[in-house]
């Protein structure tokens, strides 16, 4: 099932396809009206994503369109706030709906959820909720629990182990399961720029705050929030973040009354918060408040046999997602995987597939595909550096998307460089760095 998405802005044309990249989802993309008509005679998607005021043919023409064209097709369409008025008057012509800049790729993708005949798997993570170990099965079931009730979790375990998957397998099977699901990675952000993440801010209360922001909260609002690398969190925004737990509201920076909110709340992290605690990093009552239910989420030592089918089910995604002619993959590097330590966990195992796949020139991966786990010693005595590597990596993965989705927001550098809570030289440093085109 393809999906169209037209706008002539290159920022966020680029923060949408790095998002649906990640989600496996297949899409194409226009830079104007008249390429994005050229494609959907070509293509024929079912799902449509238009901006409102485009060059050479504008979105409500191309809406029409379509329309005429194939009714069955699925328009959502882009509006500015000044476009309000013309995003309604495209649901009349028969768009489904319609999204406002600036907007988060979250909401966009829940957006894209919600239309007909959209099978939800296109929109798992990359790491697939599989096993049939023993380990896994256990894990399994106390998470199935743990989405019957509403209460705070807090997921602990080594990085890589798909705390974020435990999180999103708890949503989806609980009564919030048709709300928002929104990740924030907490340890990417400054102070400040992850305060107005979580809570927004109003035009002009602070320096760079050109315009009103909706904290992931507000987004979140009747759904759920996962809090990734929890411990990380500055004491300040600890504080509100406890009133949250407590009084189910927020404070808005800029605002003078506090919001509701109605948000489940799953945080996790690798780090001890006890011993955090007790060194004054971390306040005790937040930490009483989170650990409701305190799940381990185990690593992959703990389940290797679950590396032949998670190794399938990566073949059978990567080979989809990157052109690969790799089908499969003998027994006889399955067993030499499942003798390796894995420091970095299901992440690190599925970085090896890829990076195995990229150079295989058959069409089955064989155990020489991975002597460069040999290489890079992945032995107990290396395991610190490979780990800290692999959390580098995840790290810049991460900055690039948080670049990405605050490049829909910003008019110019100088625009994003403040939302960023950088500076100017930085920004164009990371831009080039991770080859975004703004």
């Amino acid at each position: 099932m393809k999906i169209l998405v037209a706008d002539d802005d290159s920022s966020i044309r680029k923060a949408i396809e790095y998002d649906f990249k990640e989600k496996n989802i297949n899409a194409i993309f226009a830079q104007d009206g008249k390429q994005a008509q050229d494609l959907f005679d070509e293509f024929e998607p079912s799902i449509v994503v238009l901006d409102i005021k485009m060059p050479k043919l504008n979105g409500m023409e191309l809406l029409k369109y379509i329309k005429k064209k194939a009714p069955e097709t699925k328009v959502l369409m882009i509006s500015a706030h000044g476009t309000i008025e013309l995003a309604v008057e495209s649901m009349k012509i028969g768009a489904e709906d319609f999204i406002v800049k600036p907007f988060s790729l979250a909401e966009l993708s829940q957006k894209i959820l919600k239309l007909k005949n959209i099978e939800p798997e296109i929109f798992k993570s990359k790491f697939v909720f599989l096993g049939e170990s023993q380990v896994f099965l256990k894990h399994k079931q106390i998470l199935e629990k743990l989405s019957k009730v509403d209460s705070t979790v807090l997921l602990t375990g080594e990085s890589g182990t798909g705390k974020e998957i435990a999180a999103k397998y708890i949503h989806q099977n609980s009564q919030r399961k048709d709300k928002l699901f929104i990740a924030v990675n907490c340890s990417i952000l400054s102070k400040e720029l992850l305060s107005s993440e979580l809570f927004g801010h109003k035009k002009g209360s602070f320096t760079g705050a050109i315009d009103d922001r909706k904290g992931k909260f507000t987004e979140a609002h009747t759904g759920t929030i996962f809090l990734d690398e929890v411990g990380e969190i500055d004491t300040d925004i600890q504080a509100k973040l406890l009133r949250v737990i407590q009084e189910g509201e927020i404070e808005i920076v800029g605002e003078s009354k506090p919001v509701k909110v109605d948000v489940r709340i799953i945080a996790a992290t690798n780090r001890d918060l006890m011993e955090e605690v007790e060194n004054g990093k971390f306040r005790e009552d937040l930490y009483y408040r989170l650990n409701v239910v305190e799940i381990k989420v185990p690593s992959l030592r703990e389940r290797k046999q679950d590396i032949p089918i998670l190794i399938k089910n990566f073949i059978k995604e990567l080979t989809v997602r990157t052109g690969s002619k790799v089908e499969d993959i003998s027994n006889n590097a399955i067993e030499y995987l499942q003798n390796q330590t894995w420091a970095g966990n299901i992440r690190q195992l599925k970085n090896s597939i890829e990076r195995a796949m990229i150079f295989c020139e058959n069409n089955i991966l064989e155990k020489q595909d991975f002597l460069f786990l040999e290489k890079n010693e992945i032995k107990q005595n290396s395991l610190n550096n490979i780990k800290n590597d692999i959390e580098l990596d995840v790290f810049e993965k991460n900055e690039k998307n948080t670049i990405l989705e605050y490049s829909i927001k910003a008019k110019n550098k100088t625009e994003l460089a403040k939302l960023l809570g950088i500076k100017r030289t930085t920004l164009l440093y990371k831009l080039k760095k991770y080859e975004i085109e703004f």
